[in-house]
């Protein structure tokens, strides 16, 4: 693998997609109107080229603290503070399935957690299931409410403390990634 820079653009992923709340149309697909009503079964997401992990990286592959937070109820509020883990640095990323940066990073966001020990992820999908495109009219946007662009993250020390979050965290786990996943020179 290059860089992780030259398989994400590191501009969309820092600037998100959908900063002021709007809809945006991701890989031609159009998103519902605002206030048209939920069809009884929404298209699943666009699908994305994104990288398989099939090669060996760095680390003992031991750890794998990883856990779809909402992954029973998505786009539902949770309670952050109760998934935060003492003793290890807390990465939240808050996505949606219909956001083209948030599922380039996710499987390194994912792959995170199992090369490294000191890492916990969680991530929390802001999408609930009917809804089709960027659901930002959510309970986890709403309860979360200085969310304005995707992906989101936020990161909590080993002692449970925010340390980060938005640009500056998305920052540090676009940084953390890169060192963790590009080959060295």
């Amino acid at each position: 693998m290059a860089t992780i820079a030259s398989t994400i653009s590191l501009a969309a992923v820092l600037t998100g997609c959908g900063q002021s709340r709007q809809p945006v149309r991701t890989n031609g697909f159009q998103p519902a109107a605002p206030n048209a009503p939920a069809a009884s079964t929404a298209p699943a997401p666009p699908s994305y080229n994104v990288p398989d992990f099939t090669g060996q990286t760095s680390g003992s592959g031991q750890g794998g603290d990883y856990v779809e937070v909402n992954e029973r109820q998505p786009g539902q509020a949770v309670d952050i503070n109760s998934t935060l883990v003492s003793g290890k640095r807390t990465i939240v990323e808050f996505y949606s399935p219909y956001c083209g940066p948030c599922m380039a990073l996710r499987p390194y966001v994912q792959r995170l957690a199992s090369v490294r020990p000191d890492l916990a992820v969680r991530s929390i999908n802001v999408n609930r299931p009917q809804v089709v495109g960027i659901d930002w009219r959510s309970p986890v946007i709403r309860q979360n409410r200085q969310i304005r662009f995707l992906p989101y993250f936020m990161i909590y020390g080993p002692e449970k403390r925010l340390e980060a979050h938005g640009g500056e965290a998305s920052n540090a786990v676009v940084d953390c990634i890169e060192k963790t996943f590009s080959k060295p020179r």
